[in-house]
């Protein structure tokens, strides 16, 4: 005891200091006050909009979705004390008076209890409403949709659990996919458009038709925003007009790319088969690059007409942007299926086994060709092709013409064998990504019972992003497979101001060599 006196006689202020609470800096309650405002900030807004969504939207309007709302009121009435309770919390004095100090803190609590109860209540709901998914066809694209398990208007069946919903993070890894590949499409393709038009070497017609192709993929992706809403919500935003205009023109630009790979095909083999047959002109080949888009326009002339915006009774607010050929069902089932043949015909079945036979052709024909000196070449039977007296083109004063330059000849050989690898890259891409797709579409048209399966909707929605691929990855064939684009490309990226002068250098003087001859002609 003594000892404790004589404690506390030395150090009087010892107990004391234990008993002072800690004094939070100036610098804490500042942090804590800026908490609080961002709190008070993002609660209001995100509540009200949950509150306005949750009012305007029909289909948000079910049991489950008005307790979430419930949830959001409660939020705002609970936010909205906190401003009236911070001095206090900052100042540690009550300043609003009485009737104040009744009405506020328990309306807080009220608050916290309506949200713990409300968030039981929608829990349980959740768990009655689960599996109610509904499988919606969009034009190629379904969509899932969740709704409330006491909506029976729909007269779906109650299995309706085996569909698969696509997690939140797939459609945003789809997303990004989309975006990527709308980047990369406008940016190679207009950078290849640009290299074309700009380099006098690549003005050639199979160049041409190259640049075509590239405009076609141009056009496609400019498409493909507007039909992203769609693909990801399920419902048509756009109205009529752009239904009847976005997804036509999509298969006009598909077309066109099939069309212009038919042509290169060509192209090539004339080049290769028939080495001195004239050259198609520019005129010529403006010509046939017309006829392309004449020809893709009249096949696609039927969706045009066909496309239209429809409303279901089941789903008054959702809008669906469908082809549809006639007001009878029948009529219209049949309609459809003999165009959906049809198109698969024209656009994926008979381009891919004609550029096949063409480039099979054109392979065996390099294979074939020796450049050897005329002196040591035997007879004729050693020729540009394997039956040279099949064709008149194959003379012995082509043969002559072929052997005075062995190096120049092999190196065009070389060359034609690399643009051929190219080329065959592009058609493996376009067969690749966009068949898989077509034939999945007609396959649903005469077994629409395909639609029951459980990942059926996830395989078309990635095989019709598999179908936008080959406009990104195309202009990479071309940097990476052809040294005319690979050169041209380099400079583009590496040293716009120079490529953009050698360009202009070139063209002031192919005019001026031009004005010299013209001179020459007419002083002669």
């Amino acid at each position: 005891m003594e000892n404790e006196l004589n404690a506390s006689t030395a150090y009087p202020n010892a107990t004391e200091s234990y008993l002072q609470p800690y004094l939070e800096p100036i610098a804490l309650k500042i942090f804590r006050f800026v908490i609080y405002a961002v709190i008070i900030v993002f609660a209001l807004v995100g509540n009200v909009a949950v509150c306005i969504i949750s009012s305007r939207t029909r289909r948000l309007q079910t049991s489950t979705y008005c307790l979430v709302m419930n949830l959001a009121i409660s939020d705002i009435g609970s936010v909205l004390c906190l401003p009236f309770l911070l001095p206090e919390l900052f100042i540690g004095n009550w300043l609003m008076g009485e009737a104040m100090c009744k009405l506020l803190k328990p309306s807080v609590v009220v608050f916290n209890f309506v949200t713990t109860n409300t968030y039981i209540r929608s829990k349980a709901s959740l768990r009655r409403t689960a599996g109610t998914e509904v499988k919606m066809y969009d034009g190629g694209t379904p969509t899932n949709v969740s709704i409330a398990a006491d909506d029976n208007s729909t007269g779906l069946p109650e299995n309706d659990s085996t569909f698969y919903l696509e997690p939140i993070a797939l459609k945003i890894f789809r997303f990004v996919i989309y975006a990527v590949i709308i980047v990369f499409s406008l940016v190679g393709n207009v950078a290849v458009c640009i290299i074309s038009s700009r380099t006098r070497r690549l003005q050639t017609s199979t160049y041409c038709l190259v640049m075509n192709l590239a405009i076609s993929d141009i056009g496609s992706v400019l498409c493909l925003p507007f039909l992203l809403p769609e693909l990801f919500i399920g419902n048509w935003l756009m109205g009529e007009a752009m239904c009847k205009l976005l997804k036509p023109s999509v298969v006009v630009f598909n077309f066109v790319t099939t069309n212009t790979l038919v042509a290169i095909a060509c192209d090539r083999f004339r080049a290769v088969v028939f080495p001195f047959v004239t050259r198609p002109s520019k005129s010529e080949t403006r010509l046939i690059i017309s006829l392309l888009w004449l020809i893709a326009f009249l096949f696609s002339l039927p969706m045009y007409g066909a496309e239209t915006v429809k409303v279901f009774p089941n789903s008054p607010d959702i809008y669906y942007c469908l082809d549809v050929f006639s007001d009878n069902m029948d009529k219209d089932t049949l309609y459809r299926r003999i165009y959906t043949i049809t198109m698969y015909a024209v656009q994926a079945l008979l381009p891919v086994l004609v550029i096949s036979a063409l480039y099979l052709k054109i392979t065996a024909t390099l294979k074939n060709i020796h450049l050897v000196p005329i002196a040591l070449r035997r007879s004729r039977s050693c020729s540009l092709n394997s039956t040279p007296n099949i064709s008149p083109h194959s003379s012995i004063l082509n043969l002559n013409k072929l052997n005075m330059n062995p190096a120049g000849a092999q190196r065009r050989q070389m060359l034609e064998k690399k643009f051929l690898r190219m080329l065959l890259t592009v058609l493996i891409v376009y067969v690749l990504c966009y068949l898989p797709f077509q034939t999945l579409y007609l396959f649903y048209e005469f077994n629409p019972d395909l639609d029951n399966l459980k990942f059926m909707q996830l395989l078309s929605e990635y095989l019709y992003m598999i179908v936008w691929l080959p406009n990104a990855i195309n202009p990479v064939c071309y940097g990476f497979l052809n040294e005319q684009y690979k050169r041209a490309f380099k400079a583009l990226i590496f040293r716009p101001r120079s490529f953009f002068q050698s360009v202009r250098l070139r063209r002031r003087l192919s005019k001026t060599v031009i004005a010299e001859v013209q001179l020459k002609d007419i002083a002669s």
